[in-house]
């Protein structure tokens, strides 16, 4: 079984997570002791092992949303629904009920983006023939970091640790109206 993390569940082990990895098709089996160990050997702990697994498991996740999510709309079901959908994320991650583990989530899901449009601008930097990626990624990525400043600003809120929290938001609000100009520029330049 997974190690119990204090007040938010319990994690599933590295071997757990690759069966839900084979469960949902992304592997034609789930890895073996002998793949684990070796990618425990490659990585270096268990910890970001779980990390790497996890995350895969996510996107493999969010794929499955992303199509589902597309063929609710080619099928007309109502934009409503669709997003109402959206909150059994919140129930999948056993936190629809527990606002600071709901703003937790948000945390994660807004580190989690900021951390993909990174990798995105510095795949396409090394890249070439998609010069022009980092020009559409990097407002979003701005975006990205105001949004997870307001949120980790949300969550010191809520914990009693904020040290300056109108500060916090101020500045976050500046940075998107900063945002917000170089997006004006970008679209008047397009024109």
């Amino acid at each position: 079984m997974g190690e119990v993390r204090e007040g938010i569940g319990e994690m599933a082990s590295p071997a757990e997570l690759g069966q839900a990895l084979a469960a949902i098709g992304l592997f034609r089996a789930a890895p073996g002791e002998a793949d684990l160990a070796g990618e425990l050997k490659r990585l270096g702990s268990t910890e970001l092992l779980r990390l790497e697994i996890a995350n895969w498991l996510l996107g493999a996740a969010s794929m499955q949303v992303l199509m589902a999510t597309g063929a609710a709309d080619d099928a007309g079901v109502d934009p409503v629904a669709i997003n109402r959908a959206a909150g059994r994320m919140l129930s999948g991650a056993s936190c629809e009920h527990d606002d600071e583990l709901k703003t937790a989530f948000a945390l994660l899901l807004a580190r989690q983006l900021e951390s993909l449009l990174m990798v995105l601008t510095a795949e396409s930097l090394a890249s070439k023939g998609r010069s022009d990626l980092p020009l559409l990624i990097q407002p979003a990525m701005a975006v990205a970091g105001c949004l997870l400043s307001l949120l980790e600003a949300g969550a010191a809120g809520q914990s009693g640790t904020a040290s300056d929290y109108p500060g916090q938001v101020r500045r976050a609000a500046e940075g998107l109206r900063g945002i917000a100009g170089v997006l004006e520029n970008m679209v008047a330049g397009a024109s």
